[in-house]
């Protein structure tokens, strides 16, 4: 990867909707037919843990079956990678359950 591929990443990221293309971004969620686990990081300051609990909240709503694990971490956005060993309780659990 190159320098600017992570700024390309970066607005792909920043300006990425998952409503485009249905009614609304409930329209989309109510779509997914998989259980969700999602995994925030306590430090992470690009995807915050708050914006994962909204969208945990939304799921929900559109009848999702979606958890939450957050990892405890003052890695940032790149515990997801070099610490996930810390979920991986919640990684058994959740494909075991599935």
């Amino acid at each position: 990867m190159t320098p600017n591929s992570y700024i390309y990443l970066a607005k792909a990221g920043a300006l990425y909707r998952a409503g485009i293309g249905f009614g609304s971004l409930e329209d989309a969620l109510e779509r997914i037919r998989a259980k969700v686990l999602l995994i925030p990081c306590s430090s992470d300051l690009f995807l915050p843990p708050y914006q994962s609990q909204q969208l945990l909240g939304a799921l929900r709503r559109a009848g999702v079956n979606a958890s939450s694990f957050e990892l405890e971490s003052d890695g940032g956005h790149l515990a997801g990678i070099l610490e996930i060993h810390k979920a991986s309780q919640a990684l058994r659990d959740f494909v075991e359950s599935a």
